[in-house]
């Protein structure tokens, strides 16, 4: 199996470490960390693979990388969350009542659970002139 680099605390974490090489093994991941916090401390801390392999970088530690869409199910728990909370929270407000600036341009009337369930239509607005 390909060594992984960096820390699993604990009994019961070593299965994620496992799941985490076999994707190199199995999947030809390239390069790849993982991070868990159970309880405010790290539980498993691991990385592997390139992080270039044209230059053949190492994944390291603190190597940066581009998250792309894995903000959306955090963003969707955050929204949920204010929303149980009482009045935090309006899916059916617009945007611009929590966001002044987003009401501009044809967007004035777009609302939060336009927004999180990807119907506000941004793609149609008119570009600036």
């Amino acid at each position: 199996m390909t060594e992984i680099p960096g820390e699993v605390a604990g009994k019961g974490f070593g299965p994620i470490a496992d799941a985490f090489a076999n994707n190199f093994e199995e999947f030809d991941e390239v390069g790849a960390a993982f991070c868990l916090y159970l309880g405010g401390a790290p539980v498993v801390d691991i990385w592997g693979g390139m992080a270039d392999p044209a230059v053949g970088r190492p994944w390291e530690r603190d190597t940066l990388q581009l998250h792309f869409s894995t903000t959306k199910g955090v963003a969707a728990i955050c929204a949920a969350i204010l929303y149980e909370r009482g009045p935090k929270l309006d899916y059916e407000a617009p945007v611009a009542s929590y966001w002044s600036e987003f009401g501009q341009r044809g967007k004035e009337s777009v609302t939060v659970a336009q927004c999180m369930s990807h119907r506000a239509r941004g793609w149609l607005l008119s570009t600036p002139s």
